[in-house]
C-alpha cells in the first residue's frame, strides 16, 4: 500500500492508516500532498474524499475483525478511490488510490469518506489520520491540530423515493463529518487514513461495523477492524 503524502517536494505517497500488501496502493504512493515553501496571503481549503468499495474490502478481510480502533485489521488498497479538489493544479492520479495533491503552508486540509454505495447498504466514517513516513507536513496532533468537525443540516436534499426520477427532492435532517488539519511544514508526508466500515444488519435496523484503516503505503496492506454494533 502506498502512502498519502501531504506535502511533497519530491512527490512521495501518503497512506491512509490502513496498510496494504500492494506496493501500488494509491494513498501510500499515490496520495501525496505537496507543500510549497512559500506562504501566501490566501489560505485555501482542500478536501480529500475517500470512496471505498465496501463489498470488496470485506471480502478481502476474510472475516478478520478488531475490537480496537487503534489496531485495525490490514487489508489491500485496490478498492479505494481518492478524489481531491486541489485549488492549485490538477491532482495526479485523480480517482486512484495513489492520488497526489499539492498544498501550501497554513492551508486547511479536510478528510472525509463514503462508500461506492453512497453510505447506504454499507457506510464509512473517517475517524483518524496517522503519520506514516516522510516530513511532518500536516499537523496531526489529536484534538489540537487534527480535529473532528461534525454538523447537521436541518433540510438536506435527498432523492424522493416515491417518484420515478427522484424529483422533487425531499428535505430531511442529515449529519456530516470531516477531519480537519492544517499544513504546517514543507516536504512530502506519508500518512494513513483510518475509517470505520459499517454493514447494514438484517432487517435493516442496526449497522455492525468493521473499522477499516485505509492507508496507502508502499508495501503494507489495508487494515480493517470491526467495531461494535452501532
Amino acid at each position: 500500500m502506498r502512502e498519502h503524502r501531504t506535502a511533497r517536494r519530491k512527490s512521495r505517497n501518503t497512506a491512509l492508516y490502513t496498510r496494504t500488501r500492494n506496493a501500488n496502493h494509491p494513498l501510500t504512493r499515490g496520495n501525496e500532498i505537496y507543500k510549497g515553501p512559500s506562504v501566501e496571503a490566501s489560505i485555501q481549503e482542500i478536501t480529500l474524499l475517500s470512496v471505498i468499495n465496501a463489498e470488496k474490502v470485506i471480502e478481502e478481510a476474510n472475516g478478520k475483525v478488531s475490537s480496537d480502533k487503534s489496531r485495525p485489521v490490514q487489508v489491500g488498497h485496490n478498492h479505494q478511490y481518492l478524489l481531491c479538489d486541489d485549488p492549485y493544479r490538477p491532482s495526479e492520479n485523480q480517482g486512484a488510490w495513489n492520488i497526489k495533491f499539492y498544498a501550501k503552508k497554513f492551508d486547511s486540509v479536510n478528510f472525509t469518506g463514503t462508500t461506492i454505495h453512497t453510505n447506504s447498504r454499507y457506510a464509512v466514517i473517517v475517524y483518524d489520520l496517522v503519520h506514516q513516513s516522510g516530513d511532518n507536513v500536516l499537523d496531526l496532533r489529536p484534538g489540537i491540530g487534527l480535529t473532528h468537525r461534525g454538523y447537521t443540516l436541518a433540510r438536506a436534499a435527498e432523492p424522493n423515493p416515491e417518484t420515478k426520477d427522484g424529483l422533487d427532492a425531499i428535505h430531511v435532517p442529515s449529519s456530516f463529518s470531516l477531519f480537519d488539519t492544517r499544513v504546517i511544514g514543507n516536504g512530502t508526508e506519508g500518512f494513513w487514513i483510518r475509517f470505520a466500515l459499517y454493514t447494514l444488519a438484517p432487517m435493516g435496523k442496526r449497522k455492525s461495523s468493521i473499522a477499516t484503516t485505509n492507508g496507502i503505503r508502499r508495501s503494507p496492506p489495508w487494515r480493517c477492524e470491526p467495531k461494535r454494533v452501532a
